[in-house]
């Protein structure tokens, strides 16, 4: 769970959330995915602290998985997402000055993905029960008309 990746599971989750809202949770929980969403990050920042500062260690995934090579949390959270680590490599990560400055940073704009992700949702499957958003064009109007008949065609 490094930086990038953290990224597109927020972008994603805000996406699934919205089109989950929209189907089952708007009438049950009008605040569902302000909720989830704080959640999400607060658990999301909270893991992450524990991580970048090794007091919870990402040294357990090379037990697992031996293929992901045994490093810090801070070098855990920067190569994360780089995918040589899957096929064995070992990357050699030298901290530049001011990466707790970015890191901080793209921990703190984790919310604007969240909703980026829940408005990219209301565009696709609408915000409200009888709003279709995009999924209009994939959807059939209920009780539509039968395609007219070609005449001479043998229909009559």
């Amino acid at each position: 769970m490094g930086f990038i990746s953290t990224i597109c599971y927020l972008f994603i989750t805000g996406f699934v959330i919205q089109g989950l809202y929209r189907k089952r949770l708007k009438d049950k929980m009008k605040d569902a995915k302000y909720l989830f969403g704080l959640i999400i990050i607060l658990t999301t920042w909270s893991l992450q602290i524990l991580i970048y500062f090794d007091i919870l260690s990402p040294m357990w995934l090379s037990t697992i998985f031996p293929w992901i090579p045994a490093q810090s949390g801070r070098t855990w959270m920067w190569n994360s997402w780089q995918f040589w680590q899957f096929a064995g490599a070992n990357p050699s990560f030298v901290m530049p000055t001011g990466a707790g400055q970015i890191a901080v940073a793209l921990a703190l704009s984790y919310p604007l993905y969240y909703f980026f992700g829940i408005w990219l949702g209301k565009v696709t499957f609408g915000n409200k029960t009888y709003q279709r958003g995009a999924m209009w064009l994939f959807t059939p109007e209920k009780g539509e008309a039968p395609a007219p008949q070609l005449p001479g065609a043998g229909n009559e």
